[in-house]
């Protein structure tokens, strides 16, 4: 205080400060976000803010992108984003007076999944592993991928794609089987599913061991080489099936009963497989043979030879190619029945 002259002078000085106030937090908009999402631009409401107020995220000051007494914009970068956890926000501004505010709770939460895409999306029963692409968002180093009820194991993750492996034991069995990706908590959950099929192969037959057997034989085990044979294969002599008694993939032991053998003639050996996928083998030819009985056409029965050398003709009851016939110790020549 001063006053005039004359006399008068300066009274003495006493001192007066203006301080920052305590700041307040009443609101953070959002006050969540999901792992991994990137950048992420928060609003600050409450009272006490100035233009040198730091924020915090956890221990971290962030940089505010806009101000005022009673609002303020910050962005919380992306790599302060990648843990799942709570972290406090608060607001500190300096001395002179200032201090913390109270801090509010910021959650980083797993996002949920969505599957666009599953690459392949079939394979053939025991084809072995089989290596899967899945597209979609919202995966984490955490994220589980089932197949069906079995959890598979990934080989690389980014957040819109995984690659997995169907291990070879869970493809033994033609269906339709669903792949999903299932996120823990917090949040996370269970992605839509995507359907996945499991086929039975196309059967090929390259031979069948014996390939024939004679009328009234009884049982005859049959043993069928080739591919693409699934435990559900059957096996057709003609138009009926027959039961197996062993089975890989490439060989089928089978018996053809003595009741499908009482007639002589070519029947079709086929191997099937059921949907899905599947179907009908080429046939094989198995023989069923009547006996073999030779007849004698020329000379006539009685008739009498007085020729050193002379014509013999004949026939067979069937036709074979593996049967040969000597007569007087000279190979006889065969076509079809005649010789």
């Amino acid at each position: 205080m001063k006053n005039p002259a004359p006399g008068g002078g300066d009274s003495n000085t006493l001192a007066f400060s203006v301080k920052n106030p305590i700041p307040t937090i009443t609101s953070v908009t959002p006050s969540e976000a999901a792992i991994g999402v990137g950048d992420v631009v928060v609003a600050i409401q409450g009272s006490g803010f100035v233009s040198a107020s730091d924020v915090y995220f956890g221990d971290t000051v962030v940089s505010k992108t806009a101000f005022t007494s009673s609002s303020i914009t910050a962005t919380i970068p992306g790599t302060l984003l990648q843990t799942l956890g709570l972290y406090q926000v608060k607001v500190k501004n300096p001395t002179p007076g200032g201090g913390e505010s109270n801090t509010v709770a910021f959650s980083v939460k797993n996002p949920a999944p969505a599957i666009t895409s599953v690459t392949p999306s079939e394979a053939s029963v025991g084809s072995g592993n089989v290596t899967l692409a899945i597209a979609g968002s919202g995966f984490v180093s955490a994220s589980d991928v089932y197949f069906g009820a079995t959890v598979v194991s990934k080989t690389a993750l980014t957040p819109g794609s995984i690659t997995a492996t169907i291990p070879g034991t869970l493809l033994q069995t033609a269906g339709l089987y669903q792949v999903k990706v299932n996120n823990p908590t917090p949040d996370g959950g269970e992605s839509n599913t995507v359907a996945f099929t499991v086929k039975n192969p196309a059967p090929v037959i390259t031979s069948v061991t014996p390939s024939e057997a004679g009328v009234g034989s009884g049982d005859v085990g049959v043993t069928i080489a080739g591919n693409g044979f699934v435990s559900t294969s059957e096996v057709y002599f003609g138009a009926t099936v027959v039961s197996k008694t062993a089975l890989t993939s490439n060989s089928i032991t089978a018996t053809v009963p003595g009741t499908l053998l009482q007639t002589a003639g070519q029947y079709q050996v086929t191997v099937k497989n059921p949907a899905p996928g599947g179907g009908d083998s080429a046939s094989y030819t198995f023989r069923v043979v009547a006996e073999l009985s030779i007849s004698i056409t020329e000379p006539s029965d009685g008739a009498t030879v007085d020729k050193r050398m002379t014509l013999v003709r004949g026939t067979f009851s069937w036709e074979s190619g593996d049967v040969g016939i000597v007569v007087n110790g000279v190979p006889a020549e065969v076509s079809g029945r005649q010789w």
